[in-house]
């Protein structure tokens, strides 16, 4: 197992977490919990997507006591500018009354693994995986190449270490059969019962706002690479680009993943900017004539709200080599896969031309249901 500095240090600040957090993990299994409380949990410092839509959805748990627990001070104030931000509750995690709402809080609710909030305090409760996007790359435990393939490789040790990473949900949130196909390998569920089927409920607003927003802009989300591999600024002209938009009368925005530290921006334009971490994807979505992307999710969410679609992809042979596979081949999807500056800038120009003609894919058959009931 070939590991860096860095990763030895994280490894042994995370076995002595652990020493210590399985007792402690056992202690909370003796802890009432109560069937009426649900504690959300934010992954990467992003508060969006499924998370945030079921935390202020009055028609989720309506009946209960939903309380949002966060990491960083960033949150806090996002959350305390929030209209009717009285309405809620939301502590830190690491706060008293923080600890005592994952103690006693029978429902987990989290996009990405249970340390959203706290592995360690939540035996007895159910965990409800909210998972941020449809995969059309590999996922947890379908990872078989690249860095992450090693969690995989070596769970047999991690597990004890990290033991979030390999949670088994006992509710997960699907929105197509497909996407409940790729979780049920990715995540090892063995009992179909554990599936709660709605349309994606990040993506109700995005469909409310497209009646009455403008589009004005070409969204650009580059999903993050495992390898640090990508940086956009590198695969394109941004001065032509920008040149391209002040002709359309449009801007290219671009919205990196979380936890994407690549710079794809560095210079200053007038049609090419730089969206910040903090403003959620879902907001932009609304506002776009097209969405350029690579291998993330956003594209079956842009699909879904029939927003049409380009896949830009200069490292595809790379990607799947060392970073992740795919579920099933890109070109199956019907959607423009480019993988040079020229092609991309080619199927810019002609967005308006592309219509939605993978509509009908059976990839993109997306459940209409839009409760989600546990």
């Amino acid at each position: 197992m070939n590991i860096t500095l860095k990763q030895s240090g994280k490894i042994s600040v995370a076995f002595l977490i652990a020493l210590f957090g399985w007792p402690v993990y056992a202690l909370a299994y003796l802890m009432p919990r109560d069937s009426n409380k649900y504690v959300f949990g934010i992954y990467a410092s992003s508060f969006s997507g499924n998370t945030r839509t079921l935390y202020v959805d009055e028609q989720f748990a309506h009946d209960g006591v939903k309380v949002l627990l966060y990491k960083e001070k960033s949150i806090k104030t996002m959350l305390d500018a929030m209209p009717d931000s009285n309405r809620y509750l939301y502590f830190s995690v690491f706060s008293v009354r923080g600890i005592y709402h994952a103690l006693t809080a029978k429902y987990y609710v989290y996009s990405s693994y249970l340390s959203d909030i706290n592995f360690w305090l939540s035996n007895g409760a159910v965990a409800f995986n909210v998972w941020h996007g449809t995969p059309l790359k590999t996922i947890e435990r379908d990872v078989h190449v690249g860095v992450y393939s090693k969690k995989n490789k070596w769970r047999f040790f991690l597990k004890y270490i990290f033991p979030y990473f390999y949670v088994r949900p006992n509710k997960i949130l699907v929105c197509s059969d497909y996407e409940q196909a790729c979780f049920k390998s990715a995540f090892n569920i063995t009992d179909d019962s554990a599936f709660v089927c709605s349309f994606p409920p990040r993506l109700n607003s995005v469909v409310q706002q497209q009646l009455i927003c403008e589009k004005s802009i070409i969204l650009y989300c580059p999903t993050w690479r495992d390898d640090g591999s990508f940086v956009f600024q590198e695969e394109a002209d941004v001065h032509s680009l920008n040149q391209l938009m002040l002709k359309m009368n449009l801007t290219f925005v671009i919205k990196s993943h979380p936890s994407d530290k690549a710079l794809h921006l560095t210079g200053d334009y007038s049609n090419v900017i730089l969206e910040s971490n903090l403003t959620e994807v879902y907001s932009c979505l609304p506002e776009a004539v097209a969405l350029v992307t690579d291998y993330s999710s956003m594209l079956f969410d842009a699909v879904y709200c029939g927003v049409p679609t380009i896949l830009f992809c200069p490292d595809l042979e790379h990607y799947q080599n060392k970073n992740r596979e795919f579920y099933i081949d890109i070109h199956s999807l019907g959607l423009p896969v480019v993988t040079n500056e020229a092609d991309l800038f080619d199927n810019i120009l002609r967005v308006k031309e592309l219509g939605l003609p993978y509509e009908a894919n059976v990839y993109f058959s997306v459940y209409k249901n839009k409760s989600v009931q546990l």
